[in-house]
């Protein structure tokens, strides 16, 4: 499946330099055809040279958008509704903090990490003010 389990902003691999050109060019991108909401513009850079190359863009809300929330101080779900100006973009080109965002997978090591569906018989977070939690999973949730 190979999928995200971590997902960290900013990045430790991208510099100031890198991240103006990826934003420069993700803005020129969605400028081009006047879009005008919440989306995220994803590119695969080489580590060793630093090239980026497009892959996509998503025009919705992603669930790594905690991240990008707490490193960048701003309200993504408001902003997505309308309830700011997009023109306070040009006020987020820099990160203000850091984030990591984990997600946990039921999955079986011993089986090559096939689903393991089952009832969750043991969940613990840490408290509100130490981290942000957004689950929808408690004690006797049942994963299918």
């Amino acid at each position: 499946r190979h999928q995200k389990i971590i997902e960290e902003c900013p990045s430790p691999f991208v510099g100031d330099v890198l991240r103006k050109s990826l934003t420069e060019c993700a803005t020129k991108l969605l400028g081009s055809v006047n879009y005008r909401s919440l989306g995220t513009v994803e590119f695969i850079v080489d580590g060793e040279t630093s090239e980026y190359f497009f892959l996509e863009v998503n025009t919705r809300l992603q669930v790594e958008h905690g991240v990008t929330e707490l490193a960048y101080n701003v309200d993504l779900v408001a902003w997505m509704f309308g309830f700011h100006e997009m023109d306070r973009f040009k006020e987020l080109q820099k990160p203000i903090a850091h984030a990591i965002e984990t997600r946990v997978y039921c999955e079986d090591p011993s089986n090559n990490f096939l689903p393991a569906p089952g009832i969750l018989t043991e969940v613990f977070f840490p408290s509100p003010d130490v981290a942000r939690v957004d689950t929808w999973i408690r004690l006797g949730t049942e994963v299918t």
